[in-house]
């Protein structure tokens, strides 16, 4: 299952998320602003600064922040 990270204020996580409706793929939606999920985005994103992670097994893409 992919994983999307996002936040509230990111217009491309909602891009992502919109498509992924509208094609009706299954996610998972983890918002990388709350503190609770900050190990994980670390974990898996390798650093901080960086929106629109989307991830299953064998692919991450993201785009980098500023």
């Amino acid at each position: 299952m992919l994983t999307l990270y996002g936040n509230a204020f990111s217009p491309f996580a909602r891009k992502v998320q919109l498509i992924l409706e509208h094609k009706s793929i299954d996610y998972e939606y983890v918002d990388g602003l709350a503190r609770d999920n900050r190990d994980r985005l670390l974990t898996d994103s390798g650093a901080f600064g960086r929106s629109t992670l989307l991830q299953e097994p064998g692919l991450t893409a993201f785009t980098c922040g500023g």
